[in-house]
């Protein structure tokens, strides 16, 4: 139903004017007696069964402005829904068009959820049977995979806002498909299901402003053992945490109430204190909380987890194993997959493969933590790598699922941004430690260095005059064992060059020899080379063999430019084989490829050596996989 903007002349309790801004809302808080009230009709209020006049914690207020893709819109005000494990506020925001939709946030996550209609609407029966991981076809042939099914416990209420009915209890589902497109019901019962289209977006994406500078209001705990105070400073966000004393570990539960959950065995200290400020990846955090975690399997791999705080960005997490971190934040644009322990997938254009599953117990604790972080009985984890990055997604069959996405952290980095110089030392190689090049990028790496060498090559080589002194044939006379032969004087003009000669002799299990001499007519001074040509056959042991050539090639090389002349010197094997003629074919300024082959063997020295330190470090990080 749609209303018309209008200022209420009475609240039922206080007689406070109170204006609606939006046709659309039917909710609002009174801003003097804090009750939340419904609209009926224009003029008609009635108190809502929820809370009001919440502390005002977030930096999202009634009146903060932003846009996504191109559109604005203002808050009007939120309802803050209080689930199992989670406390998300489901702001009502007005666009410019004054149509309303919602926008999700909480714990650092943002979602823009609009109203639409499927071809086919579920009903309240198909909803109430799934149970999480469960599939439904909601589109033409696409299904969508059931990642949350949670139930409203209590709502909280702030500003103007829009529920579809006048009803405290409800649940909530999101199921999202393999394209990344992601539904939202709000399920009522009696077949009221409303259906959302849910947007993952970021902070920065929504361009806020207007937003007002708020904390949260710290919840004090008396721990019943050692009688110590302390603080939890993010209830209701954090609904569980440990006595920084004893390690006693509670559960906050939304009524108020604190439920003592088991005690932290003897175990390691944080090397990180609780209340530690620090700046990664610029975003200044607060360390609130510390669990050392344990596989529940034969390894019993032990590794440490710190929980973080800023408030605007929300939550991250920094995890530590053999001295390895891991800096990571839950996400809700996340890979989506349809079956269980999958080995692979991609996601933003990178390969991650499983590394790791397990289940685990917390040993030790100390501060607090988001959601109930002791419950975790039935909770699978999967690590998928990317080094340096990593998703780890945790299955629970009554909590759903949830990703929390990380990238490699230095030691040295965290160190210096916590000012803390004792972390533990660094063994092995980590889950997502970088290893220098993938086995892809080297592959791609060295067919680019090989064309560049070609290139080179090809580029000193254009420049080519390959301009023939001589091509004559020479004939031994038969009581003649040698010959002497004067070239004609040659210009050479290149600053400096080669000349390549090609020799050719009709030899036959014998040798032929080529002396040659290189004299500047104006310096006197002499190049010298010898090169000589030797074929042998013949038959043994039942086969044929050959060795040598009746051909082969020599240069002279980096010759200045002057003038020339050359004396060959021909020398025969005196034996009955001996060859008649020779050839000799001489070429000033020719290409050379000698430098390439040995620029060639030199840079593949380089992916060798690569290739077996990438496989080295390959099979120590996948040591610690199963």
């Amino acid at each position: 139903m749609n209303f018309s903007p209008v200022t209420i002349s009475d609240c039922p309790f206080c007689k406070t004017l109170l204006t609606f801004r939006s046709d659309k809302s039917n909710g609002i808080v009174c801003h003097v007696c804090h009750t939340a009230l419904w609209r009926k009709d224009g003029h008609t209020l009635e108190e809502l069964p929820m809370n009001a006049g919440i502390p005002q914690t977030e930096h999202i207020q009634p009146g903060t402005t932003g846009s996504y893709e191109g559109n604005t819109f203002t808050v009007l005000g939120r309802v803050r829904l209080f689930f199992e494990e989670v406390v998300y506020n489901y702001w009502s925001i007005e666009w410019a068009d004054k149509k309303l939709s919602f926008l999700a946030e909480g714990y650092g996550m943002f979602a823009i959820l609009k109203s639409m209609q499927l071809p086919q609407a579920e009903t309240s029966a198909t909803l109430q049977k799934m149970k999480h991981g469960s599939l439904l076809d909601l589109l033409p042939r696409q299904d969508f995979l059931l990642e949350k099914k949670q139930a409203v416990l209590d709502i909280d209420a702030e500003g103007e806002f829009f529920l579809p009915v006048q009803h405290k209890k409800f649940t909530v589902y999101d199921l999202a498909a393999k394209d990344g497109n992601r539904i939202s019901f709000f399920d009522f019962d009696q077949d009221r299901v409303f259906t959302y289209d849910l947007r993952i977006v970021n902070r920065k994406e929504l361009k806020l402003s207007n937003t007002r500078n708020a904390s949260p209001v710290p919840r004090d705990i008396i721990c019943e053992d050692c009688k110590t105070t302390f603080q939890v400073k993010t209830f209701p966000y954090a609904q569980s945490c440990a006595c920084p004393n004893c390690g006693q570990f509670y559960i906050l539960q939304t009524s108020g109430e604190v439920k003592k959950e088991g005690k932290a065995s003897t175990g390691i200290m944080p090397a990180i204190p609780l209340g530690s400020t620090g700046t990664i990846h610029g975003i200044a955090y607060e360390v609130l909380g510390y669990t050392q975690k344990q596989e529940r399997n034969i390894y019993k791999s032990q590794w440490r987890e710190y929980t973080l705080y800023n408030a605007e960005e929300g939550y991250a997490f920094l995890s530590e194993f053999d001295g390895h971190w891991i800096y990571l934040r839950e996400q809700t644009d996340a890979p989506v997959l349809f079956y269980n322990k999958e080995l692979e997938f991609e996601f933003d254009k990178k390969k991650f493969l499983l590394f790791n599953s397990y289940t685990y117990n917390i040993i030790n604790a100390r501060g607090a933590f988001t959601y109930n972080s002791f419950d975790n009985k039935n909770t699978e984890c999967f690590e998928y790598i990317c080094p340096p990055y990593i998703w780890i997604q945790e299955k629970d069959p009554y909590e759903g699922y949830r990703w929390f996405n990380g990238v490699h952290i230095s030691n040295r980095d965290v160190a210096s941004a916590f000012q803390a110089p004792d972390l533990p030392a660094r063994v092995g190689v980590g889950a997502v430690q970088p290893g220098g090049l993938t086995l892809q990028q080297l592959i791609v790496a060295t067919l680019v260095g090989l064309l560049s060498l070609f290139a080179i090559n090809y580029l000193f080589n254009a420049g080519k005059a390959e301009r023939v002194l001589m091509d004559e044939q020479f004939v031994f006379a038969d009581s003649v064992n040698s010959q002497t032969y004067v070239t004609p004087r040659y210009e050479l003009e290149k600053r400096r060059s080669n000349i390549r000669f090609d020799i050719y002799a009709d030899v036959s299990n014998s040798w032929m020899e080529l002396g040659v001499t290189l004299t500047n007519v104006n310096t006197g001074k002499e190049y010298t080379l010898e090169k000589g040509v030797e074929y042998y056959y013949g038959y043994s042991d039942g086969e044929s063999w050959t060795e040598g050539s009746t051909r082969d090639v020599t240069y002279f090389k980096r010759i200045p430019a002057g003038t020339y002349f050359l004396e060959l010197q021909a020398l025969r094997d005196r034996g009955p084989g001996r060859p008649n003629t020779y050839m000799v074919k001489i070429t000033y300024d020719v290409p050379s490829y000698r430098n390439l082959y040995i620029s060639i063997i030199l840079f593949l020295l380089w992916p060798v050596i690569t290739f077996f330190l990438i496989r080295y470090k390959e099979t120590h990080r996948w040591q610690h996989s199963p």
